[in-house]
């Protein structure tokens, strides 16, 4: 992790920023909530911010690029210009896998729970439709629904989504955080003991 860290930070000196953020977000996959990648993270979205606002003013037509905008400006917490964003992607890319996955993290950080769940459930369908299915971003699908589910009040819907994450991902130890932390939520302490045991089991 130290040396993709420090490549990513000399291809980030040299002007090499695509190469760079692509980097720092396959260390935060690994390493979710370190805080130097995630300002690294960030310095570099600064840094694009200004080229991708100014390819967009003079082609807006460009899709990539608006993309490209959108998550900048969600990784720099700017949801509003993010929403505005996906909002102009063309019609075509509605139901695709990135498009909704993009569409699901933009709205669940505003709080729009409602959106986002038609968001993650379109994106769960778009994975399920790839051939390989990928194992990571299909429960990860899933799991942002439970949470949609859960602030939405569904709580038993949510719940039974994680049992289901569960039984198809048995590894999946971020399902069994989850699920402890909506159960001590309910009060259900012995089940909420039960699933943080198997979590720590899981994340040892």
């Amino acid at each position: 992790a130290q040396a993709k860290y420090d490549l990513a930070g000399c291809l980030r000196l040299s002007g090499r920023k695509r190469e760079a953020k692509t980097l720092y977000l396959e260390l935060l996959r690994a390493l979710p909530f370190h805080r130097m990648v995630m300002e690294a993270l960030t310095q570099v979205n600064r840094e694009l911010l200004p080229e991708l606002e100014k390819r967009s003013a003079d082609c807006p037509q460009d899709a990539e690029n608006l993309a490209e905008l959108a998550w900048c400006y969600h990784q720099l917490h700017e949801e509003e210009a993010a929403d505005a964003a996906v909002a102009c992607l063309p019609a075509e890319a509605v139901g695709t896998a990135d498009y909704e996955n993009l569409a699901a993290k933009v709205k669940l950080a505003l709080g729009d729970w409602s959106s986002a769940l038609t968001h993650l459930r379109a994106w769960e369908t778009a994975l399920r439709g790839q051939d390989p299915v990928d194992p990571i971003r299909l429960p990860e699908s899933m799991r942002l629904q439970a949470c949609a589910l859960f602030s939405l009040g569904e709580k038993e819907q949510a719940l039974d989504l994680l049992e289901q994450v569960g039984a198809q991902w048995p590894e999946d130890d971020e399902s069994w955080k989850l699920r402890a932390q909506f159960l001590l939520s309910q009060n259900r302490l012995d089940e909420a003991l039960s699933s943080a045991a198997r979590y720590r089991e899981l994340a040892a």
